[in-house]
């Protein structure tokens, strides 16, 4: 009977369990940003502050591919959210 071995399992236990704790970092409250909905600057200020909020909770994952497409899609609703609310 051949023994055969699965190279890269470690690695992909290891990603999946940081992805989970990067996930967990981003629940609940992020930041608190002060935001002029009728300043454009404000808004784009406001969206540069909460991406590099993101970016401060998720960075002891950083070389985390899964966790890196997680955080893109994670910036890119928190950018709809607020221009969504700079809208109203």
């Amino acid at each position: 009977m051949a023994e055969i071995k699965i190279k890269g399992l470690n690695e992909l236990q290891r990603d999946l369990e940081n992805a989970h704790e990067a996930l967990a970092s981003l629940h609940g409250p992020i930041a608190e940003i002060a935001i002029n909905p009728n300043d454009p600057a404000s808004v784009q200020e406001a969206i540069r502050q909460m991406e590099a909020a993101v970016d401060s909770k998720v960075a002891p994952y950083g070389n985390n591919k899964l966790v890196a497409t997680v955080v893109k899609a994670a910036k890119e609703e928190y950018r709809k959210l607020l221009l969504k609310r700079a809208a109203k």
